[in-house]
């Protein structure tokens, strides 16, 4: 897959292609970029979602542009652009702590969710004490 922009830059932070099924989460914001993979004709799931920020903040969580997440079919994809490791937890609307995880400094992770429908609470924290929060809905 060779993909190809101009100028998406001018109007996105970040430009980013998901691959649904090994989760893994490429950087496509260069002007050209390649990602390699294998596929069989007898799948008719969907593949890739481009992801894109836009650089705009909705809602009144703890905004850091270089800490930020996103739920994506049922995935939690974690940008961690600091030098500080961090946990991610999810919680059920009653607070119950369903998922506890640790994610890495500088660099984009995948975290498979595994939840039912409904609403949740997640939690993003470094080590440098900068956190995150923010509300969870699957439908």
């Amino acid at each position: 897959l060779k993909i190809t922009n101009e100028n998406m830059l001018s109007k996105y932070n970040s430009i980013y292609l998901l691959d649904l099924k090994t989760n893994a989460l490429v950087d496509i914001s260069q002007t050209v970029n390649e990602y390699n993979f294998t596929m069989t004709n007898t799948s008719s799931e969907p593949r890739f979602k481009i992801l894109t920020s836009a650089g705009v903040t909705t809602g009144t969580e703890n905004v850091n542009s270089n800490l930020n997440a996103v739920v994506v079919d049922n995935k939690l994809i974690i940008c961690n652009n600091t030098s500080q490791n961090g946990t991610v937890s999810v919680y059920d609307i009653n607070g119950i702590e369903l998922l506890n995880q640790h994610y890495p400094k500088n660099t984009k992770s995948v975290v498979d969710l595994k939840l039912h429908k409904g609403v949740y609470l997640y939690k993003l924290t470094n080590n440098d004490g900068n956190t995150l929060s923010k509300k969870i809905i699957l439908n």
